[in-house]
């Protein structure tokens, strides 16, 4: 995929390639390191990525599985029916990962059906490839949905390289590293973020919410960034982020974030009467509280409001 897409500026990232089984060696960055193990005995020193034949039907095994299955198949049809790669609601910007940026805040581009796209425009065109990679399945489209989970300029990834090799193959720790986007920094800048928001159609008064980035409450990390007008709620529950989840809340009066601590086990509960009361925080105060008409429910009745008032006009129109 990296070979047919040139302008996605991975070549650097065929790392397979590069492997020289008799020094054990591989090339990082046009650096030679230290093979953990050298014994690869499917692979063809003259064409390291070349599969074997037993490869290739492990793999086409796999590719059957996936295109088979009538779960996956349902999942796949619901994200494109509902979901969106950006989400605004009652002026919170909800995405997954990050936007794009450089280290002075500027909004990358990455190329999109043949066009540079940043920002918001980058987000919805995403959203165009997603349902024609379901829909229509052309290679150009199925290339993408990789670059989407892997790629340096993608918002769903926002890395500059994802090192699964180098986990796996090379002892050096210092090249596991996975270097993140700006954003992650800047996202604690509040005029950076009253920009984001007002690139997505948000009062500068809203709140960003992402997830993707685990927060480690037990390192002292807060969900709220320092800016105050950002925040992540990754859901966590892992040992190695310290076994926490959030939910974030929308209410007329605030939105606050809740935080679930480590369940044990039912039998534990039932046994010494533990129970999962999660903690409270209040993001944002609304004094006086919000109506229905100040959120999102309120702009939708009002759009139906306006729908049936020219179909009234038009039906009199007509009887006259």
């Amino acid at each position: 995929m990296i070979a047919r897409h040139p302008e996605w500026n991975l070549d650097h990232r065929r790392l397979f390639r590069t492997i020289d089984l008799q020094k054990g060696t591989i090339l990082v960055d046009g650096k030679a390191y230290p093979l953990k193990d050298r014994h690869f005995p499917t692979v063809d020193p003259k064409d390291p990525e070349a599969l074997s034949e037993g490869e290739r039907q492990c793999l086409d095994r796999m590719r059957t599985s996936f295109l088979m299955s009538p779960l996956l198949w349902d999942h796949a049809r619901f994200m494109v029916a509902r979901g969106s790669s950006w989400l605004r609601r009652d002026n919170h910007l909800v995405f997954h990962g990050c936007v794009p940026v450089d280290e002075g805040g500027a909004f990358l581009s990455l190329a999109v059906d043949g066009e540079l796209r940043a920002g918001r425009a980058l987000f919805d065109a995403i959203d165009d490839v997603v349902a024609r990679a379901l829909n229509h399945r052309e290679p150009k489209d199925l290339d993408s949905l990789w670059y989407l989970w892997s790629g340096p300029l993608s918002p769903m990834f926002g890395k500059d390289r994802i090192t699964t090799l180098e986990r796996d193959l090379i002892k050096d720790p210092a090249l596991q590293k996975e270097t993140k986007n700006p954003y992650f920094t800047l996202i604690h800048d509040r005029a950076f973020c009253e920009r984001v928001l007002e690139e997505f159609g948000c009062d500068r008064s809203g709140l960003i919410v992402n997830g993707h980035v685990p927060v480690k409450i037990d390192a002292g990390e807060s969900p709220v960034k320092r800016g105050g007008n950002a925040i992540t709620i990754d859901g966590a529950f892992s040992e190695a982020y310290g076994d926490h989840g959030y939910t974030l809340v929308l209410e007329s009066g605030r939105t606050f974030l809740a935080c679930h601590h480590h369940f044990e086990s039912v039998a534990a509960a039932v046994r010494d009467g533990v129970d999962i009361i999660p903690t409270l925080a209040t993001i944002r105060d609304f004094d006086p509280p919000r109506r229905v008409g100040d959120t999102e429910e309120g702009e939708r009745i009002r759009a139906d409001i306006a729908l049936l008032s020219r179909l009234v006009a038009a039906y009199r129109h007509h009887r006259l």
